[in-house]
């Protein structure tokens, strides 16, 4: 594989939030850098079971409704009012899903580097910072 292939194949997989984003579990929260896979955390349908947590630096874009806001890699999945589109696909007034339903956002691309990870789930979504996501 040459290596320009590997970065495009590499770009595409990493959906991933900030360390700081708060997960909300059975039995309360914890953040993204503390959450223990083989657990439960919520989910765009309730429970869902966390099998894998990655770790990596990357960009990243921070996004924001009036109630919620959270960093993600570009390739982060949201589910919108017109169906899942990535973080870099997203404008300012594109409605996601939070727990207060769909609400319009902002964005800003973020300077440097930040730690991110990335949940994968047995359903194939999270929520964190108030944010429905797809993994």
């Amino acid at each position: 594989m040459h290596l320009e292939q590997q970065v495009v194949q590499e770009r595409q997989e990493v959906k991933m939030i900030e360390k700081e984003s708060v997960i909300p579990v059975h039995n309360g929260f914890y953040t993204a850098n503390k959450v223990n896979p083989r657990q439960d955390i919520f989910g765009k349908n309730g429970l869902t079971y966390l099998t894998r947590i990655d770790q990596k630096q990357g960009i990243a874009i921070l996004i924001e409704t009036k109630h919620y806001s959270i960093i993600a890699s570009p390739q982060q999945s949201f589910f919108t009012n017109t169906g899942t589109l990535r973080a870099e696909e997203l404008t300012a007034g594109t409605q996601v899903l939070t727990d207060d339903g769909y609400e319009k956002i902002n964005i800003t691309v973020l300077d440097g580097t930040h730690e991110l990870y990335n949940l994968i789930t047995e359903d194939g979504t999270f929520k964190a910072n108030g944010f429905v996501l797809r993994g």
